[in-house]
């Protein structure tokens, strides 16, 4: 008998694809920085820098909120397996302020 084959999550397919294309835009971008520094043309090189930053940090915003959606999911399973409210489940423990 075949064993099927799990099919993985869209949202994980969607973070690996996220991740490549940050790194090849990334390589990309390093290599043309290369070239205008080669030709000495400093003018781009903001422009470049830019380039690299801002999707580094959409990027970074896009995998907060995955992680976040995976620790709810957690919660959910946990929460399945021990037969408890997953309301009940907090994120930390909560311990009296000092003072």
């Amino acid at each position: 008998m075949k064993k099927q084959k799990k099919k993985k999550e869209f949202s994980k397919i969607l973070v690996a694809q996220e991740s490549a294309l940050m790194w090849i835009t990334t390589i990309s971008i390093i290599i043309l920085a290369y070239i205008c520094i080669d030709k000495q043309y400093f003018g781009e090189l903001p422009w470049l820098t830019a380039m690299v930053a801002f999707p580094w940090t959409a990027y970074g915003v896009s995998q907060g909120f995955y992680y976040n959606k995976a620790k709810t999911e957690n919660k959910i399973k946990l929460a399945k397996k021990y037969d408890i409210n997953p309301n009940d489940i907090m994120d930390y423990p909560m311990e009296p302020c000092p003072g």
